[in-house]
């Protein structure tokens, strides 16, 4: 019985191991802060896992707001604004999206732009420009944060090389 309960666990770590490996956002939101380390799109992919995953043990809108930059916050902030602003036709479906595709991140200056297209479960897609920054401020200097995140309208409008 020891045998197949060892079995068992190398099992579960191994397909853990898989789907961590497989989708690098999966398991990462909760709990997950502002880091040096972080490249601009492991923040986005931190943000979007966090928000499709809104329910669980963590407010993923806390997640997501975490990594907004101080001027962000202060334009879409507090909180409770912020998550009404996420529950908005601009930018609902990334509460529920079910893929993600990134485009290639292009970098300008101190910025990353990092193109995103989103498509929930009903097969409906969204295109999204995030725009980030390093901090300057604590509590994370030199941390990638979001500046902003752009409706980029029509799947037309983006196009991947």
């Amino acid at each position: 019985m020891m045998r197949h309960f060892a079995t068992g666990l190398a099992v579960a770590l191994a397909v853990f191991t898989l789907l961590t490996a497989t989708r690098p956002g999966l398991f990462q939101a909760s709990g997950a802060s502002p880091h040096p380390d972080l490249q601009p799109r492991q923040v986005v992919a931190i943000q979007l896992d966090a928000l499709r995953r809104r329910h669980q043990p963590e407010d993923g809108f806390a997640v997501a707001y975490r990594f907004a930059s101080a001027l962000n916050q202060m334009h879409t902030g507090p909180l409770r604004r912020f998550r009404a602003m996420l529950k908005s036709e601009d930018y609902a479906i990334l509460l529920d999206h079910m893929s993600i595709e990134f485009g290639p991140t292009l970098d300008l200056d101190s910025r990353s732009f990092v193109p995103v297209v989103v498509t929930n479960d009903a097969g409906v897609s969204s295109a999204y420009i995030w725009v980030l920054s390093r901090s300057r401020a604590n509590p994370c200097g030199d941390c990638w944060m979001t500046d902003a995140v752009i409706p980029a309208g029509s799947l037309d409008l983006i196009r991947f090389a």
